[in-house]
């Protein structure tokens, strides 16, 4: 079982995504969230 973790923070436009992607045999596990301020 691969485990990735994404934490992106992009201060400059104000957007920060932060997700983790689980892959398993042949199946993938997406959970993620995805906020940006205006």
């Amino acid at each position: 079982m691969v485990v990735r973790v994404d934490l992106t923070v992009r201060m400059s436009d104000g957007c920060t995504h932060i997700g983790t992607t689980v892959f398993e045999d042949q199946h993938e596990l997406h959970i993620g969230a995805s906020v940006e301020m205006n």
